[in-house]
């Protein structure tokens, strides 16, 4: 079961870097001659996301680490999200997030995530 993402902290509700990738489930077959036969490999694949916020204090940092650590077991459990590409809530499963300090005591965070069907 998912848990909600944390009221506390500003919402990963940006698509930074790579934005969103759509999963391929299709199989392709190479063919001696003509184009390639395809068909579909899987009816569930994931839409992979980066998620990114531009400021999180030093505090904020903290409390995701802990959530993500403990409440997701190290991004082996999906969060609840809002959705940046339609604004609905959705299942994420998210990676280890990668911070980039901006001053001031504040982080920008980049966060890759998959989008579960």
């Amino acid at each position: 079961m998912a848990v909600s993402f944390p009221g506390s902290l500003p919402s990963l509700d940006r698509l930074g870097g790579l934005g969103v990738a759509f999963g391929d489930g299709a199989l392709r077959t190479s063919m001696e001659h003509g184009p390639a036969k395809v068909r579909p490999r899987f009816t569930a694949v994931p839409d992979s996301y980066t998620l990114f916020h531009p400021a999180y204090t030093g505090v904020q940092v903290a409390e995701f680490r802990a959530f993500w650590r403990v409440d997701l077991a190290q991004g082996s459990l999906p969060v609840l999200m809002v959705d940046p590409l339609d604004g609905l809530e959705a299942p994420f499963r998210l990676s280890a997030a990668r911070l980039r300090p901006i001053g001031g005591g504040k982080w920008s965070i980049t966060v890759p995530a998959e989008r579960l069907p």
